[in-house]
């Protein structure tokens, strides 16, 4: 489905940012064409400093963002997973209301964490963890259940995989997680994979020096309009 398939793509073309408050940046139209759009707020990840509590709207935090501890790239496969869910289902899946009610809401759905994934936490962490109810993990069979899936002629595009992609999505232990690479290859999208798009080298990259400029509204227009130009001119 093009609704997983781009962000997926467009993680590994862009494979040293995250993807910040991707659920708003997310466009959808009547046929089903998706894009990622506005990365003004994407971050280049070159250490433990620059990493931040605030990446992506709440509902759609990493379990390792919500506890702020050590995050890569993977975070934002949580992130397309979830939207994967709210799309299939038309509600939020994890809509906590403050950072502990999010990670409440996360253990109720995936479950509580293994030891293996507490013991990389630190001491206080992990007592608060601990602390929770054990919860199990809600059936993704009832959850996302056939009927959420939208039709498709093509014969892997159907919901036995796309609870496949979702159970390897939503993993709380980011090691354990798929990563974007991993998750083109599960049937439900590789169907329409094209290695090339994911072996080529991104199309560009953010101008920062735009962050100092100063534009009236019309010269602003002129230049959004000149790159839209440039770019269809360009594909």
């Amino acid at each position: 489905m093009d609704y997983m398939d781009y962000p997926l793509r467009a993680l590994i073309q862009e494979r040293n940012k995250q993807f910040q408050g991707l659920n708003d940046n997310v466009m959808i139209d009547t046929r089903f064409q998706l894009k990622i759009v506005d990365l003004g707020l994407a971050r280049q990840i070159t250490s433990y400093n620059d990493r931040s509590v605030y990446v992506t709207t709440r509902f759609y935090r990493a379990p390792e963002v919500v506890l702020f501890t050590t995050y890569e790239h993977k975070v934002d496969v949580w992130s397309i997973g979830c939207i994967f869910a709210e799309l299939l289902t038309g509600s939020i899946l994890c809509p906590g209301r403050d950072k502990c009610d999010q990670w409440t809401k996360i253990v109720n759905v995936v479950g509580s964490p293994d030891e293996s994934f507490i013991s990389k936490l630190d001491e206080q962490l992990q007592a608060h963890v601990r602390s929770m109810p054990m919860k199990e993990p809600l059936n993704f069979e009832v959850l996302f259940s056939d009927e959420v899936f939208p039709k498709n002629d093509q014969p892997f595009c159907n919901a036995k995989n796309g609870r496949d992609l979702l159970s390897r999505m939503l993993v709380i232990d980011p090691d354990l997680r798929i990563s974007a690479a991993e998750a083109l290859k599960i049937p439900y999208v590789s169907w329409k994979s094209h290695m090339d798009e994911l072996s080529s080298p991104p199309r560009g990259h953010y101008d920062a020096r735009m962050e100092n400029v100063s534009f009236s509204i019309d010269e602003w227009k002129r230049v959004i309009f000149e790159r839209i130009k440039d770019y269809e001119q360009n594909q």
